[in-house]
């Protein structure tokens, strides 16, 4: 009697979404009206997972029902909100929903509720891609509500990232799907995390054209040292097939992997390539001649008996440089991004603190270099943050002791407000924009070459002004102050480090209520990574310099 009591709106309710004309529907609807029957699911520890007295009408039990796959708790939910009036996080409940894949409620949610396609759907894809999710993915493809021509090219890269080749192969075959906007963080994703079987569908696909990413691609797959990857690379475009004006640009960058991997334990895997043949003798020629644009040693390179002498004393006088960085991140999802995988190519050693978790600042004479990320918080909330206070003390040893510091967004404000400058709200500036030198900073050794053709990332609402004895070196229309160097620091309000990645993970944090899709432009991170690196090239320079002389 209790069951059938629980049953009688959850009946009444799914009677009418057998309406539908659709047989495959229906089919799945019924399906579901036959487990709507038994309301009590009684658990290993004996206690009733639904009765009417313990179901709380909230959010945070909305979510929670989702989050487990309960199915007859949200049917009895939603026939309870039928004027929905109760739940206001419906789009949250859905992304829960297929981030578990929970496919029936997933249908559930989208049959009965207005989701909204611009915050609901695409998250649930990504989420669905990134779990692998096949059947959740395919319901989406499929569903009338589901437009994929906006988001699929995102939903491959997700699922290339974490190798669910299911996936990737119905999002390929999916013709709303246009692969082409993602397709370079894709494969070079995939080879990164040795995913083969996703690299050979994304390279073997009519759709696909891998293009400059497969260089870009094979170097991450030989740094990490993903063998069956760099296999199916080199199958697909032989180190010998490459045009002669390409080689010389990618062959420092192909010897400096090889040198990363034996770096990271991956020794024995890059010998053997050396010694397959699969890299011609003129590579490593052609590498040796631009082997003085980088701080890493070639050591790898097979020497001849005349020049081992010659190559070993200058390794050697090469490697006694040392740097060590050290990087203060404000929140997960700030990190260092493009700044990352350049500290990584050249081989210095890394430590981070993360300011969400206890931090005992290191002595300023353990460095040699200092990043301050970004964040979504202020320099002025100290009193939300009492950490903040502690960094600007931190900062303040680091700038006396004549550090190169490199301070990026909130870093910026919190270098600026402890050289006394005021930090302040201003409009938002979201999206990408080129920036405008000063008479100054066209001077400025550190930012004279970059160009006005340039879009940079911006996302603030906060901005400084000048400090005493800066020099400020850029400027947008919406914000007046975006760089300023003072002493040995740089500080930009922009972020050159951003990726597709570290972008999304600010998203998903930090929801900015406004359409995103415009932000992922891979030519735009392209420009401005080229102008990062050489950012990064003339502080290091600098840090050199420093080491040299003491």
């Amino acid at each position: 009697q209790l069951v059938m009591n629980e049953a009688k709106d959850l009946i009444e309710f799914t009677n009418k979404l057998l309406l539908d004309d659709d047989a495959n529907l229906n089919a799945v609807l019924k399906g579901s009206l036959k487990r709507l029957r038994i309301l009590v699911d009684i658990s290993s520890e004996g206690q009733t997972q639904l009765h009417r007295e313990g179901l709380e009408l909230n959010d945070a039990t909305l979510l929670d029902v989702c989050g487990m796959g309960d199915f007859g708790s949200l049917a009895y939910m939603l026939s309870k909100d039928r004027n929905q009036e109760i739940f206001k996080q419906y789009n949250e409940a859905f992304v829960v929903a297929a981030e578990k894949g929970f496919k029936d409620l997933v249908l559930l949610l989208l049959n009965n509720r207005p989701i909204d396609p611009t915050v609901g759907n695409q998250k649930a894809i990504r989420e669905a891609c990134k779990n692998g999710h096949r059947k959740v993915v395919k319901l989406l493809l499929r569903h009338p509500k589901v437009d994929p021509s906006s988001f699929g090219n995102y939903a491959i890269r997700f699922a290339s990232q974490n190798g669910h080749d299911e996936v990737v192969d119905l999002l390929l075959n999916d013709p709303r799907v246009d692969p082409s906007a993602q397709m370079n963080n894709a494969i070079i994703e995939a080879s990164k995390n040795g995913h083969d079987e996703v690299v050979s569908l994304l390279i073997e696909h009519e759709k696909v054209d891998p293009g400059d990413q497969h260089h870009s691609a094979l170097v991450e797959a030989i740094k990490y040292g993903r063998a069956a990857v760099v296999d199916l690379l080199l199958d697909y475009e032989p180190i010998s097939d490459i045009p002669e004006n390409e080689i010389s640009s990618l062959a420092g960058e192909l010897v400096r992997a090889l040198e990363v991997a034996k770096r990271t334990g991956h020794e024995e895997f890059a010998a053997s390539l050396v010694s397959s043949g699969k890299f011609p003798e003129s590579l490593f020629s052609i590498a040796e001649k631009n082997k003085a644009a980088t701080s890493i040693p070639f050591s790898i390179v097979p020497q001849s008996e005349s020049s081992s002498s010659e190559t070993s004393s200058s390794s050697s006088e090469e490697e006694t440089i040392k740097m060590n960085i050290y990087c203060i991140q404000h929140t997960p999802e700030d990190g260092l991004g493009a700044i990352g995988g350049w500290i990584e190519r050249r081989g210095y050693n890394l430590v981070i603190s993360q300011m969400w978790e206890k931090v005992d600042f290191p002595s300023v004479d353990s460095f040699d270099w200092l990043i301050v990320l970004g964040g979504a918080m202020g320099a002025n909330d100290e009193d939300k943050y009492p950490w903040i206070k502690e960094e600007k003390v931190f900062l303040k040893k680091a700038i006396e002791a004549e550090k190169v510091i490199l301070a990026i967004c909130l870093g910026s404000q919190l270098v600026a407000s402890t050289l006394g400058a005021e930090v302040k709200r201003q409009e938002k500036e979201l999206g990408w924009f080129p920036i405008t030198l000063t008479e100054e900073g066209k001077k400025s050794p550190l930012l004279k070459f970059v160009s006005k053709e340039t879009n940079f990332f911006m996302w603030h609402e906060d901005t400084w002004t000048l400090p005493e004895g800066a020099t400020l070196l850029a400027s947008t229309p919406a914000c007046a102050n975006q760089a300023f160097s003072y002493e040995s620091v740089l500080a930009l309000q922009f972020h050159p480090e951003m990726t597709p990645e570290t972008l999304q993970a600010q998203i998903d944090a930090n929801p900015p209520g406004q359409p995103t899709d415009s932000l992922f432009s891979q030519a735009n991170f392209t420009q401005q990574h080229q102008e990062l690196e050489k950012i990064l090239e003339r502080l290091e320079e600098r840090v050199v310099f420093a080491k040299w002389s003491s």
